[in-house]
């Protein structure tokens, strides 16, 4: 479990293998698998950071949205990944994000995550 802390400061704990994505756009609303959000004071590299700490078996990756927003992306929910020409991520929930990485890309971040290299 990771401790984050809602806007109004009330801190919360959140199991991170259940965090689908996060993004920061301009507060940061955090996801979970079973479709509930959030918004929170924590940023997607400290929610990155935290998570990493924490031991977790996901597999988090930090990629950027079309738009120019970051998310964290848990690749645990990830159902497929489609380069058309814009890499198009769809989850389990059959969430679509398109991001601007490549699939190489997604790949060698998640194993950097795993080695604790944050990018």
């Amino acid at each position: 479990m990771i401790r984050l802390n809602r806007l109004n400061r009330t801190e919360i704990l959140v199991n991170e293998n259940f965090i689908e994505i996060a993004e920061e756009a301009p507060d940061t609303v955090v996801t979970m698998q079973n479709g509930h959000s959030f918004t929170v004071q924590e940023t997607v590299d400290e929610i990155l950071a935290s998570a990493h700490s924490s031991g977790t078996w996901s597999r988090f990756v930090k990629l950027t949205r079309l738009k120019g927003s970051v998310i964290l992306v848990n690749l645990s929910f990830l159902e497929m990944a489609e380069e058309v020409p814009d890499t198009v991520l769809i989850t389990q929930n059959s969430h679509s994000y398109t991001v601007r990485e490549k699939i190489d890309e997604i790949q060698a971040k998640s194993e950097n995550f795993r080695n604790g290299v944050f990018e």
